[in-house]
């Protein structure tokens, strides 16, 4: 098999991250990587870059993935009667979420359902959904394929971390925090075993009170130990975790077990900022 080249691009707040992997031989290896901000009020414009098709490595491309950027999202967590079948559990997410968009037919919106806790408390399970926008995830299939790509997969900045974590840090085992750190929201979610139990998104006035409600919501879980990722993830904010929560912090390295090209490593890109391509090379890792 020939060499493959697919990319995955992660974006919040004002920032997009892009990472390329090569596929050859069954090894995978980062060739390119890039960061920038948004340089206008496009909503599509964290594609820039593959528009634009300044590096050659673009033009090699054929598949992008995207992470969407939590706070486009509707994500709710609610409890659920466990002995419903499956399309009675599909009714109840759809009535649920319906209180959340009132007058969206339910083909507008694309949701991803996922069980937080099975049985949680007797004869409920705890679950949890993420909406986007269905017409919005069409235009950006529409818009790369206008510049000669596949639109792969689509999910969140959060879960593409996530995927990030499973890659790189296989040996995790106990109970921890994963949050998605922006520079206005965090997300986060307790993890045991490498699953999801537990998320909230806290969006408070400064880095120090965004902390401080993960630090709460660590507590509540009895979990003392966080990986975190992102663009947000400032001194003021670790210091806080470690200071008021006593907290176990690891900024994420999404190359950790992933291989860098030589050129890459040379020209110092992600030197010290590991963490905030995090998404983008989780979401590029995603088969499906």
């Amino acid at each position: 098999m020939g060499k493959e080249f697919i990319a995955g691009v992660s974006f919040a707040d004002n920032a997009a991250q892009v990472a390329v992997l090569k596929l050859h031989r069954g090894n995978i290896t980062v060739v390119h990587l890039e960061e920038y901000k948004s340089g206008s009020k496009d909503d599509l414009w964290f594609l820039e870059s593959f528009r634009r098709k300044e590096s050659k490595i673009f033009k090699k491309l054929s598949k992008v993935s995207v992470a969407l950027d939590g706070s486009m999202l509707l994500q709710h967590s609610f409890p659920m009667d466990s002995t419903l079948s499956e399309d009675d559990r599909r009714e109840h997410i759809l009535w649920e979420m319906s209180n959340f968009l009132p007058g969206k037919s339910p083909g507008e919106h694309a949701l991803d359902a996922r069980v937080l806790r099975e049985g949680s408390t007797e004869g409920v399970t705890e679950m949890f959904v993420a909406s986007a926008s269905r017409p919005y995830i069409l235009r950006i299939a529409e818009e790369l394929e206008d510049h000669n790509y596949e639109l792969q997969i689509v999910d969140t900045i959060y879960f593409a971390g996530q995927y990030s974590l499973a890659v790189n840090y296989p040996e995790l085992q106990k109970n921890i925090a994963l949050a998605s750190v922006g520079e206005q929201r965090v997300d986060a979610g307790i993890l045991e075993e490498g699953n999801l139990v537990s998320f909230r998104s806290f969006t408070g006035a400064s880095p120090v009170e965004r902390a401080e409600q993960l630090v709460h919501f660590m507590r509540e879980e009895e979990v003392n130990s966080a990986q975190i990722f992102g663009s947000g993830c400032s001194f003021g904010f670790i210091k806080t975790l470690q200071g008021n929560g006593n907290v176990e912090v690891t900024k994420m390295n999404p190359f950790r077990r992933v291989q860098m090209s030589s050129d890459l490593v040379d020209s110092g890109m992600a030197r010290g900022q590991e963490h905030r391509f995090a998404s983008c090379v989780g979401i590029a890792l995603r088969k499906e």
